[in-house]
């Protein structure tokens, strides 16, 4: 199957807007003990969802509107998949509602939002590996 050059805009678009989350919650970590570590958890969380978003955009795979990442993982073709662990899924998955609101039970801590970072970066890995480099590359104007 040939993927259209459309098909490859949009998944580039998912990919930039989750770049976007990805320097948000790296940047918000350095504040040290001022970071809202809520913050860091939720744009680690939005980044990995985008990611696998543009994974399923590539492969023409028709998913739902959720923010379910477990949900998103079972859609990825069995070609695609990547190592991913369920439980840090789990609980990267969480921050998509929870870290949004103040009564949250169990504010999240520095080494939470840490996690949070690192099993996006690992998504993110995992999915820049498979996507076309069309899809990568940033406008000129943003690359780093």
């Amino acid at each position: 199957m040939t993927t259209t050059p459309e098909t490859v805009a949009l998944a580039g678009l998912w990919v930039r807007t989750a770049e976007d989350d990805l320097l948000t919650a790296r940047k918000m970590l350095t504040l040290g003990k001022r970071s809202p570590c809520q913050i860091v958890a939720f744009h680690s969380q939005l980044c990995a969802e985008k990611y696998l978003k543009a994974l399923l955009t590539i492969r023409s795979v028709v998913f739902p509107g959720t923010h379910d990442l477990l949900e998103l993982l079972r859609l990825i073709p069995r070609k695609d998949r990547f190592s991913a662990n369920k439980t840090d899924i789990a609980f990267l998955g969480r921050f998509a509602v929870e870290a949004r609101y103040p009564w949250d039970d169990e504010p999240v801590t520095r080494t939470g939002a840490r996690r949070a970072l690192r099993i996006a970066l690992g998504i993110r890995k995992g999915v820049r590996r498979i996507l076309p480099r069309k899809a990568l590359r940033l406008p000129a104007n943003e690359e780093g």
